[in-house]
C-alpha cells in the first residue's frame, strides 16, 4: 500500500508540474493566476519572473502584440519540453523587442534563453524593429539562444514561427532572425559547450538583417587534421567542439539583408526543403552555406534571385565554405542568382584554413549571372558530378578557378555533368589550378573553350588526360538540347526521389504594371500627369499644391492562388540626408486609367498595407523599393477581382520628391525597371512537394507537333496551365468544366513543357510533354 501511495503522489506531482500559463495583452492582468484563459497574465515582465518546469506551456493570445523581451527561466527535460506557443483565433501573437536591450549581457532580442535546454517555440511571430531605421543599428535577434561554460545544451525545436522585421546591423554576421551562440567566460572557468538538437521547421524569415538562421561557437579553432587538444598548424590548440543534430527544413528565407542561413561548428547538419529567395539584399552574402562543419548535407532546397550589390564578393545560390570537410550539396535547384550558382572556397591566406571533400551532386543550376561555378583558394578533393548547368545569358564563364590568399584549388573532379550554353560564354578560367579531371561531361551550345589548355595544368600522372577526355560537342539551339536530352535530365534528377521542383520550377511570376500615373493637388488638381517619371511628395504645411501621389494597377487574371506577393518599384531621390518612408494602400476602385486620372477624380484609397523606406539620397541611381502585399492579393483573388490597384504616398513631409520609373519610360528608353509584382503561385510545384504528383489524366499525342488532348474519365477539368522547363507560364485556361480539352502549341518552340491539370475538386496533376 505504501508503494502504491508513493507512486500515486509522485505521478500527481508530475501532472501538477505541467501547467499552462496564458498571456492576454488586452484582457489580462498580472494580478491574476495566469493558469486559465479567463485569468490570463498581461505582460512579458510578469512572465519573466517565473521559473518554468518541464512540461509547462507559455501561451500568448492570438491577435495580441507585446513590446519588449520574453526572458523566461527554467529548463525542460528529456521528452518534456517547455513550450512557448499561442491560443485562441486570429493572427499569430507578436513579440517585438523594438530594438530595446533587455539586459546588457545580451544583444537586443524578442526571446532570450541562456544556459537553458529542452524548449519548444511555435505558432508565434517575433520581431525586433527599431523605429526610424537608424543609420548605425545595434546587434539584434528575433530569437537568441546562448550557452556558455555549460556542457551540452539539448533539444530546441522552433516550428511554425514567423521571424519578421528585424533591422539588425549589417556589420556582423552574428545577428538577425534566429541566433544560437556558444560563448565562454574567463580562462579558469571555460568548459567546452555545444548544442545537441536544434530543429527548425516550417518557419518564415522575412525582412531580416543581417542573417536569417545563424549559429556560432567560441569552440571553433582547428586545422584539417588535428583533433581536440592537439596542436594546429599555426601553433594554437585545437578546440573544435561541434554541435550535433541541427536540422533546418521546410522554411522560407525571403528579403534577407545578408545570408539566409549559415551553420557553423557543427557535425552533420541537415538543411533540406527550404526556399531562399532574394537574399543578400543589402550586403555581400551567399544564400546559405556551412562554415567550419563536418559532413554537412544540403538537399532539396531552392535558391534564387540572390542580389549582388556593388563591391560584394558573394551572391551565389549555394556555397561550401572554408574550414569544412565532406560537405554534400545534392538535389537542389539554383537559378537567377546575381553572382553564380555555386561557390566552393577556402581562404589560402590563413594557415589553418581548408576545404576538403566537397561533393556537389545531381543539382540543377540555371541562368545564373557572371558565372556558374567558382572554385576559390586552397580547396581539395572536390567532386562536381551529374549536375545540369544551363545558361541562356552572357556570363563570364561556366567554371571559374581563382586563387585566394595566394593558393589555387587542386584535385577538383568535374565529371559526368551536362553543360548547356546558349550565349558566347567562355567555358572556364583555369589559372594555376592542378590535379583536376574533366571526364564524361556532355556539352551543348556555343563557345566552348579548347580543352587542350586544361591539359598542361595536370600533374605528371594525369598528363595523358587528353586521351581520356570524353567530350560530346554539339552546336545547336536550346530547344534541340531540351528534346535530345530531356530523358537524361529527368533520369539524372529523379533517380533518388528528388523533389519535382527541380524540374518543374515554382516560377516567380513577375507581373508587370498595367497602368501607372501620379496626381498632384492645388493648381494641378485637374491635370493628368502621365509621363516618364512619377513623383511622391508630402507638404510640411498640408498645402495640396506640393502633394504628389502615385497610382499603380496590375492584371492578375492568370494568377489563381498564391503563397507570396511582393510589390516592387524602382525609385530615386537626391539631396536629402533623411530616409523617406512611403505608405502603400489598397485601392478597391479599379476604374481609373493612367491617361485620365487626376487629383480631382482619383478614387479614395482604402486600408494601409504598410510602408517601405528609401535612402535620403540615392545618388541619381534608381534603387529597388519593395513591400509584402500577399494578404491583399489573396483577398482580391478570393473575391474574384482580376485587377488590383495601389496608392503610394509619402508618410512624412520633405523638400525633395521620390521619383519612380514608369512602364512608358522603360518601353521608350529600353532601360530601367517599371513597377511589378513578384508572385509565387501555389499552383506550381514548390520545394514542399517531395514527389511529382502522379497524373490521373491522359495527354496525347506525346510528343506532339501542334495539337494535343488532355482527357480524363473520372472528373471534369477545371483549369489547364502549361509551363516551360524554366517555369514561365505560357498557357492558362480557366473554367473548362469538361472531361477533355484540345490545346494548340504549334507556335511553341521545340522543347519540354509541363502541363498542370486541376479538376473541379481542386486536385492537381502534372504531365511532361515534348513539343517537336
Amino acid at each position: 500500500m505504501k508503494k502504491i501511495l508513493l507512486f500515486t503522489l509522485l505521478w500527481s506531482t508530475c501532472i501538477l508540474a505541467q501547467t499552462n500559463y496564458y498571456i492576454d495583452s488586452e484582457g489580462g492582468d498580472d494580478n491574476f493566476a495566469g493558469t486559465s484563459e479567463a485569468t490570463a497574465f498581461k505582460t512579458l515582465n510578469k512572465v519573466n519572473t517565473i521559473t518554468f518546469l518541464p512540461g509547462d506551456a507559455i501561451l500568448f493570445k492570438k491577435g495580441g502584440t507585446w513590446a519588449g523581451t520574453l526572458r523566461p527561466l527554467g529548463s525542460g527535460s528529456a521528452g518534456n519540453r517547455i513550450v512557448i506557443g499561442s491560443y485562441g483565433n486570429g493572427d499569430l501573437p507578436i513579440i517585438d523587442a523594438e530594438g530595446q536591450v533587455y539586459d546588457t549581457d545580451y544583444m537586443s532580442a524578442a526571446i532570450i534563453l541562456f544556459n537553458q535546454e529542452y524548449w519548444e517555440i511555435r505558432d508565434i511571430e517575433v520581431r525586433n524593429f527599431e523605429q526610424g531605421n537608424p543609420s548605425d543599428p545595434i546587434d539584434k535577434a528575433g530569437i537568441l539562444v546562448l550557452g556558455k561554460d555549460y556542457g551540452t545544451l539539448h533539444d530546441f525545436k522552433i516550428e511554425n514561427v514567423k521571424i519578421n522585421k528585424v533591422n539588425g546591423t549589417l556589420d556582423t554576421r552574428e545577428n538577425g532572425g534566429i541566433f544560437f551562440d556558444i560563448g565562454t567566460g574567463k580562462v579558469a572557468d571555460r568548459l567546452p559547450t555545444n548544442f545537441d538538437g536544434i530543429h527548425v521547421n516550417n518557419c518564415y524569415f522575412l525582412d531580416v538583417d543581417r542573417g536569417g538562421f545563424l549559429n556560432q561557437s567560441y569552440w571553433s579553432r582547428r586545422d584539417l587534421t588535428s583533433s581536440f587538444g592537439e596542436e594546429n598548424l599555426d601553433g594554437t590548440t585545437n578546440r573544435w567542439y561541434p554541435s550535433y543534430n541541427i536540422v533546418v527544413e521546410n522554411s522560407k528565407f525571403e528579403n534577407i539583408g545578408g545570408n539566409g542561413l549559415v551553420i557553423r561548428v557543427a557535425d552533420a547538419p541537415l538543411v533540406r526543403h527550404n526556399l531562399f529567395i532574394r537574399n543578400s539584399l543589402k550586403t555581400t552574402g551567399n544564400a546559405s552555406y556551412p562554415y567550419n562543419c563536418d559532413n554537412a548535407l544540403w538537399q532539396y532546397n531552392e535558391a534564387c534571385y540572390t542580389v549582388y550589390n556593388d563591391g560584394d564578393v558573394d551572391a551565389s545560390g549555394f556555397d561550401s565554405d572554408y574550414m569544412c570537410k565532406n560537405t554534400t550539396i545534392e538535389y537542389n535547384y539554383s537559378h537567377h542568382n546575381d553572382w553564380g550558382g555555386l561557390l566552393v572556397c577556402s581562404n589560402g591566406g590563413l594557415t589553418n584554413s581548408f576545404n576538403d571533400g566537397t561533393v556537389v551532386h545531381k543539382n540543377i543550376f540555371q541562368d545564373e549571372t557572371n558565372h556558374m561555378i567558382r572554385f576559390s583558394g586552397n580547396i581539395t578533393n572536390s567532386e562536381i558530378s551529374e549536375n545540369v548547368f544551363i545558361t541562356d545569358t552572357k556570363i563570364s564563364e561556366m567554371m571559374w578557378y581563382k586563387e585566394w590568399g595566394g593558393i589555387w584549388p587542386a584535385k577538383t573532379e568535374v565529371n559526368n555533368n551536362i553543360f548547356y550554353n546558349e550565349g558566347t560564354t567562355d567555358f572556364l578560367t583555369i589559372g594555376s589550378t592542378i590535379d583536376n579531371s574533366f571526364l564524361g561531361n556532355t556539352l551543348f551550345g556555343n563557345e566552348f573553350d579548347d580543352f587542350t589548355d586544361f591539359i598542361p595544368s595536370q600533374s605528371e600522372d594525369q598528363i595523358d588526360l587528353e586521351t581520356k577526355l570524353e567530350l560530346i560537342r554539339a552546336i545547336g539551339n536550346r530547344s534541340e538540347f531540351l528534346v535530345s536530352q530531356a530523358e537524361n535530365v529527368i533520369n539524372i534528377m529523379w533517380d533518388q526521389g528528388v523533389t519535382s521542383s527541380l524540374i518543374d520550377v515554382p516560377a516567380i511570376a513577375n507581373v508587370p504594371v498595367k497602368e501607372d500615373s501620379y496626381v498632384r493637388g492645388g493648381t494641378y488638381a485637374a491635370n493628368n500627369l502621365n509621363g516618364p517619371l512619377m513623383e511622391i511628395k508630402e507638404s510640411s504645411n498640408n498645402n495640396a499644391e506640393y502633394i504628389r501621389e502615385i497610382w499603380l494597377k496590375f492584371d492578375i487574371e492568370d494568377i489563381s492562388s498564391i503563397s507570396s506577393a511582393i510589390l516592387h518599384v524602382s525609385g530615386n531621390r537626391t539631396n536629402n540626408n533623411s530616409d523617406f518612408n512611403i505608405n502603400v494602400r489598397e485601392v478597391l476602385d479599379d476604374t481609373w486609367t493612367e491617361g485620365g486620372i487626376t487629383w480631382n477624380n482619383a478614387p479614395v484609397p482604402s486600408s494601409l498595407i504598410g510602408s517601405f523606406s528609401t535612402p535620403g539620397d540615392t545618388g541619381n541611381v534608381f534603387q529597388d523599393g519593395h513591400i509584402n502585399v500577399t494578404s491583399y492579393i489573396q483577398q482580391q483573388i478570393e473575391a474574384g477581382d482580376d485587377i488590383v490597384s495601389f496608392n503610394l504616398s509619402a508618410a512624412t513631409s520633405s523638400s525633395n520628391a521620390y521619383e519612380i520609373i514608369t512602364k512608358e519610360f522603360v518601353e521608350n528608353e529600353g532601360t530601367g525597371i517599371a513597377a511589378y509584382l513578384s508572385i509565387i503561385e501555389d499552383s506550381t510545384l514548390g520545394v514542399e512537394n517531395n514527389n511529382l504528383i502522379e497524373s490521373k489524366y491522359a495527354v496525347y499525342p506525346n510528343p506532339t507537333q501542334g495539337l494535343f488532348t488532355v482527357e480524363t474519365l473520372n472528373s471534369e477539368i477545371s483549369n489547364v496551365k502549361i509551363f516551360s522547363i524554366n517555369g514561365s507560364l505560357l498557357y492558362n485556361n480557366h473554367n473548362i468544366s469538361s472531361n477533355n480539352l484540345t490545346v494548340d502549341v504549334s507556335n511553341f518552340k521545340t522543347g519540354v513543357y509541363f502541363v498542370h491539370v486541376k479538376d473541379v475538386k481542386g486536385d492537381l496533376s502534372v504531365k511532361k510533354i515534348i513539343k517537336k
